[in-house]
């Protein structure tokens, strides 16, 4: 089995919709959390934003990652920082998915450029900001030479956040053509590698209907959701040291390999490591147990023989896979 760490890596800000004051303190943090994962043999995909990609402290430290090929540099865009500014700056304009495909273009090609020049790596693994994914930025990003996107959420819908309902796209990566990005295509050009989402119940499908169902009412959603998470009766998962605790992490990682999953994607955001920038880690105290649930994981998943890869590198595999099995 392949473990993969995926960094959304972007400006102290979090849900701060502006094009000027970005701060990136968050970003110093770096070198230390690279440290952690060389400790554990785990190979990281960075995807950086703009505001990273061109300060100067950043670019250092991407830097050295990239010229001793400690991990992979990807893109990650947020529309509102990222040039050309030519939408109106709203909720909904958040998402890359839905600005209009030309200008979905124009600042994906700034971003890569500036990856590129800054940094000296031409990135071809992506995600987008908010998970605002769709097929015209599946096709822009073949139009650039990206290979991989890691933007899919199974079992999740932002709908609610202006964004994509992705709650049914696939779970595991698949190869797919930019025009049908959520439908796999075996010698498709591009490949999905989504994060890793389930939860606390072997059968997910069934789960995922009567957690949809309940959401629906507040009220319902309150009792059943709410009340059966707290109680580790019922819970939706994610491999993510933000909204998991390291104990539930593992619960996930069993069930999904038994479920025949080969490849796990644990993901969070790099503002997380600067506390009180994001929902997930308020203070000193929780960006300690924060970085501890990273390491248990780290730990667990090397003692269980998991092979750490970036995105990039598990691709010639999947394309094997691929082979074997047609």
């Amino acid at each position: 089995m392949y473990f993969l760490v995926t960094i959304d890596t972007e400006e102290d800000q979090w849900s701060d919709y502006t094009r000027d004051g970005q701060t990136l303190k968050n970003i110093e943090s770096i070198p230390k959390l690279q440290s952690l994962f060389e400790k554990y043999g785990a190979r990281p995909t960075y995807f950086i934003s703009y505001p990273v990609a061109t300060d100067p402290k950043s670019i250092d430290i991407f830097k050295d990652i990239a010229e001793l090929k400690n991990g992979e540099i990807g893109a990650h865009c947020h529309p509102w920082n990222t040039p050309p500014f030519l939408e109106e700056m709203n909720t909904k304009n958040s998402m890359l998915c839905n600005l209009d495909s030309d200008l979905q273009y124009q600042k994906l090609k700034a971003l890569t450029d500036t990856i590129k020049e800054n940094i000296g790596v031409i990135p071809v693994s992506f995600r987008a900001g908010r998970w605002g994914y769709n097929s015209d930025v599946a096709i822009n990003l073949f139009k650039l030479g990206y290979q991989t996107d890691s933007s899919l959420t199974p079992f999740m819908n932002w709908e609610i956040f202006s964004g994509p309902d992705l709650s049914t796209s696939p779970q595991t990566p698949f190869f797919f053509n930019p025009e049908q990005p959520f439908e796999p295509k075996k010698n498709g050009s591009m490949l999905q590698v989504p994060v890793s989402i389930g939860f606390n119940r072997n059968c997910f499908q069934l789960s995922h209907r009567f957690y949809s169902m309940v959401e629906k009412n507040k009220y319902s959603k309150k009792i059943f959701i709410g009340g059966f998470s707290r109680l580790g009766i019922f819970k939706k998962k994610w491999l993510s040291p933000e909204n998991s605790t390291s104990e539930e992490m593992i619960s996930l990682i069993c069930i999904l390999k038994k479920k025949g999953y080969k490849y796990l994607n644990l993901m969070f955001h790099s503002n997380s490591l600067l506390p009180g920038k994001t929902p997930f880690v308020k203070n000193s105290e929780d960006l300690d147990a924060f970085i501890g649930r990273i390491e248990t994981v780290l730990a667990y998943a090397a003692r269980h023989d998991f092979q750490f890869a970036t995105l990039s590198e598990i691709r010639p595999k999947l394309q094997e896979d691929q082979i074997e099995n047609v």
